[in-house]
């Protein structure tokens, strides 16, 4: 799956003039969207149906209305199917983030569908430039209803005409603003071991953390697909562990309400727009709206450890021992099941408890160094380990006291 500060009154001509400047990406290998929509009830293709692309900029403040760039316009072929080369000039290389390990380049991006029967499919998707995005939709369902959501005559009706003349009006405004703590990662570490996990950034990825958010883009609360963070994070920040640890750890992120508009329609959806700069064991979140103690430490039940074939899931740190540093890997989902809770908004703003998953990796950004510190219980040694496959290729890693010669 997977991501220019304009006035409100910014027309037609100023889209497509503001379409054709911006970053020098425009010599990077083609970027392409290959996308397949299906109907509501996912029972059939979605024919013939408008496909647009948008560019989606970071936030400029409270209030400021910001042209959504048009980057790619099509049309479904009899399968549901359009492949769209887009047009990258509107995205600034400032706006570049990374999706993992060797993916920079990466930008968040809204794609919206709809067909004659006026069934609609909005996709936040997080875009490769020089790469293809393929992806799979189905039109949406009112969450209140459970019926197929569907566009108002009149929004088809303005929608169809703006494809016609070739571009797609579309903006965001900024309405509210919140602080809410995400999980990064939980911590593993075992007796004789100390751990120091180093929330970062480098200069190339300094846009990494990924957030499903609520949205009202059917009508009902609901969630979008993931978006990057919106805005580059200058901040070095970690902890430290000391003592056998099985928690999650947070991160402190701010995170913007954004109205948005498609020619005359459009929803609200909460995005990602950077880290504040705080880590931390302990969330002081509610729970939920009338919640009335915070979420606190979240403990993290480890998998067991198992060997592996020739004990290659594991590695032993022994007084002799390099540190071990985890500092690529493969993402990993970050789900809770804790509300991401919105607090108490006016009512046009989509708020609400909702639980949300974000995604975490050993990279750049987020790293966890296991120390040899003291010896563990007699008979035992320390390791670290993953679940299932060794430690370098696991999604987390684990440690642990084992008994001496499981190690």
């Amino acid at each position: 799956m997977r991501r220019k500060l304009l006035g409100s009154t910014l027309g037609l001509s100023g889209l497509l003039a503001f379409g054709l400047t911006g970053s020098a990406s425009a010599a990077a290998p083609s970027t392409v969207v290959s996308m397949t929509v299906m109907n509501a009830a996912n029972t059939a293709p979605m024919a013939g149906a408008h496909v647009v692309v948008f560019f989606m900029p970071p936030p400029k403040g409270q209030g400021v209305k910001q042209v959504l760039p048009q980057v790619g316009l099509g049309t479904t072929n009899a399968n549901g199917t359009a492949s769209l080369t887009l047009n990258t000039n509107a995205v600034p290389n400032a706006d570049l983030g990374s999706v993992g390990p060797n993916t920079s380049n990466a930008f968040n991006a809204t794609i919206m569908a709809w067909d004659s029967s006026r069934q609609y499919s909005i996709t936040q998707a997080i875009i490769q430039e020089g790469q293809t995005f393929s992806y799979r939709a189905t039109a949406g369902t009112n969450p209140a209803t459970g019926k197929p959501a569907l566009l108002s005559a009149a929004w088809a009706q303005s929608l169809n005409k703006a494809v016609k003349s070739g571009a797609v009006p579309a903006e965001q405004t900024q309405i509210a603003h919140t602080y809410r703590y995400s999980p990064i990662t939980p911590v593993n570490t075992a007796p004789g071991l100390r751990a120091v996990l180093s929330y970062t950034y480098d200069t190339s990825v300094a846009r990494q953390s990924e957030f499903e958010l609520p949205t009202t883009e059917y009508g009902g609360l609901s969630l979008t697909s993931n978006q990057l963070e919106a805005n580059d994070r200058t901040t070095r920040t970690g902890l430290t562990f000391n003592k056998p640890f099985h928690k999650w750890v947070w991160a402190d992120y701010y995170f913007v309400d954004e109205a948005i508009a498609v020619v005359h329609g459009g929803w609200i959806q909460w995005e990602p727009d950077h880290f504040q700069g705080t880590v931390a064991v302990k969330n002081p979140n509610k729970h939920k709206k009338q919640a009335k103690k915070p979420i606190g430490v979240v403990g993290y039940k480890q998998p067991r450890y198992r060997r592996g074939p020739g004990g290659n899931w594991a590695v032993p740190i022994r007084p002799s021992s390099l540190p071990f540093e985890r500092s690529n890997g493969k993402r990993q989902e970050n789900t809770l099941g804790i509300n991401f809770t919105l607090g108490s908004l006016p009512a046009h703003i989509a708020g609400g408890d909702m639980k949300l998953q974000d995604l975490t990796t050993y990279a750049s950004v987020t790293d966890v160094t296991w120390y040899y510190k003291r010896g563990c219980p007699r008979g035992k040694t320390r390791v670290v380990y993953g679940p299932g496959t060794d430690p370098v290729a696991a999604g987390r890693v684990m440690a642990a006291c084992v008994p001496n010669g499981q190690a």
